[in-house]
């Protein structure tokens, strides 16, 4: 998934403009490729968008979420998270054994945003899928009891995190959102990356 970088990840227009507009470029390719699929999933299944949908769950599935892996709830993640997320969290949650950690939202330091808004249909298959990702700005902290069974408070910290979140449509019916994981803007140099990996993949396809 194209996610545009910000700030510092940003090629300068001055310094760098052949990389800024190719950037510019992918993004609105990437808008065009977005909006054909939604139009195809629409048609092909007469499911409701709901574009915004995902600005409005987001929130609440990061919250939960981090509540739950601080608190070792892995019944609540197997409802919250995808398949791949979910074992990471259990791995994580292993390796800490019985230690307790509380996790705290501060506060959103800015609106979320839908930074990248899909719809999928898989012909044939009675599958379809709906994928958004979310910036979410938020002021957070992670605590920890010591041994005495004393919270030791965690430092707040400013992060900013994209949050990939789907839903899956099989045979008509529509499950809740979940977090699949996680992603990171699209530098430059992670772009030409991944497109090393598609030529290779696709050369070993035709092989």
């Amino acid at each position: 998934t194209f996610i545009m970088p910000t700030g510092a990840n940003l090629p300068s227009l001055f310094k760098k403009p052949g990389e800024r507009l190719s950037l510019i470029k992918i993004r609105i390719k990437q808008r065009i490729f977005d909006i054909r699929d939604m139009v195809v999933f629409k048609w092909a299944t007469k499911q409701k968008l709901r574009i915004w949908e995902p600005k409005k769950v987001a929130p609440s599935l990061h919250k939960d979420m981090y509540t739950a892996f601080a608190e070792g709830d892995l019944d609540s993640l197997r409802l919250l998270c995808g398949d791949g997320l979910l074992n990471s969290f259990q791995k994580r949650i292993a390796v800490r054994r019985n230690a307790k950690m509380e996790w705290k939202l501060h506060k959103l330091l800015s609106r979320p945003k839908v930074v990248s808004n899909k719809a999928h249909h898989y012909m044939g298959y009675n599958q379809d899928r709906r994928q958004a990702v979310v910036r979410i700005h938020s002021l957070q902290s992670l605590s920890k009891f010591n041994a005495q069974g004393k919270l030791v408070e965690g430092e707040p910290k400013e992060v900013v995190e994209y949050l990939v979140i789907e839903k899956n449509y099989h045979m008509g019916k529509e499950s809740p959102w979940y977090v699949w994981g996680t992603t990171e803007e699209t530098t430059m140099q992670r772009f030409i990356e991944e497109n090393k990996k598609k030529e290779a993949r696709v050369k070993y396809a035709y092989q």
